[in-house]
């Protein structure tokens, strides 16, 4: 429905498929602000995550882990465009799946499976095993672990890059392929990094930095250049991520900013490179937030991701 929506409006951006939609310009003003503000936010927490496992392939200092990363990362969403990323994320998507896949199935090999991996678990705190989480901590807060599970469950529906992705297939008809092949992806990779940062809590008891859980595993459980491949499994998954939410950013400003308020007579050409300055000045500003201040990657994701969750999903679930 939203494929069609956007055939039908013509609109580009999920920008301006809400304002379209609901025949607002303040919606497309608060719109822009949130989108850019959440969306920079998303991009920063990637590119440490690029930094960090650079780090790990090859103890780079952090600054220039994020210098070269992010170089990379830019440089093919600068020059490749939406063509480039969208072949980027069907190989690297591939990568990801089959090296998580492994990781998963030799680290539960050497705790014993699920059995041996709760009976451990439960040995260092039994706590691990509650739903209320460790030490109790969220016991009867029903209304925290709703939030939790619900804001990656529907939450999606609520991120304008993964919404750009629907508005960029080729017909309606592609999206209801694409059904089948995201729900086997969902049950194949979405829960895999949960099970394997309970396994890192047996096999990495000493781990000083939680967010470094599967790098440290891959260099332990796999000789130095299978632990090197499997560690472009992440690579994968942030450059895939932030070539989208860099791409999103770019059409942002340069189409329902620039174009559409700043200079509606503006070229093809024009607006093309405005959308390109964007990109290169949001990844410049990022990265040295990241080498000055460089805040948690978790928290990051989390924060950035409830915060558009929250401002667009009933936006666009309301439209279709």
């Amino acid at each position: 429905r939203m494929r069609r929506l956007s055939q039908l409006l013509d609109s580009i951006s999920p920008i301006e498929y809400l304002e379209k939609r609901y025949e607002s310009i303040p919606v497309k003003v608060i719109a822009c602000i949130i989108a850019v503000f959440g969306l920079s936010s998303y991009v920063l927490a990637q590119f440490l995550a690029t930094g960090k496992t650079l780090v790990s392939l090859f103890g780079f200092p952090l600054s220039w882990g994020l210098i070269i990363g992010c170089g990379v990362i830019i440089t093919y969403t600068f020059v490749g465009g939406y063509f480039a990323v969208a072949w980027n994320d069907v190989i690297q998507g591939f990568i990801m799946i089959g090296s998580v896949l492994l990781l998963l199935g030799l680290c539960l090999g050497e705790v014993g499976g699920f059995t041996g991996l709760n009976a451990k678990l439960a040995a260092i705190d039994p706590t691990f095993l509650s739903i209320w989480g460790r030490g109790e901590r969220y016991e009867g807060a029903w209304g925290i672990i709703a939030g939790a599970v619900l804001v990656y469950l529907i939450g999606y529906m609520g991120l304008p890059h993964s919404v750009n992705k629907h508005m960029a297939m080729a017909n309606p008809k592609t999206a209801k392929k694409t059904v089948v092949y995201a729900t086997i992806w969902t049950q194949l990779f979405c829960f895999s990094p949960y099970f394997i940062g309970l396994c890192g809590l047996i096999l990495l008891p000493g781990l000083q930095d939680p967010e470094m859980v599967i790098p440290s595993l891959a260099s332990k459980m796999f000789p130095g250049i299978v632990s090197g491949i499997l560690l472009t499994a992440i690579m994968s998954a942030i450059m895939s991520t932030v070539a989208a939410l860099l791409l999103l950013l770019g059409t942002i400003v340069s189409i329902d900013f620039y174009k559409r308020w700043l200079n509606p007579d503006a070229s093809d050409k024009k607006v093309v490179f405005i959308s390109k300055a964007t990109i290169f000045v949001i990844s410049i500003v990022g990265i040295i937030i990241a080498i000055m201040n460089p805040p948690g990657i978790f928290n990051l994701v989390v924060d950035a991701f409830s915060f558009m969750a929250c401002a667009f999903m009933p936006s666009y679930v309301c439209a279709i």
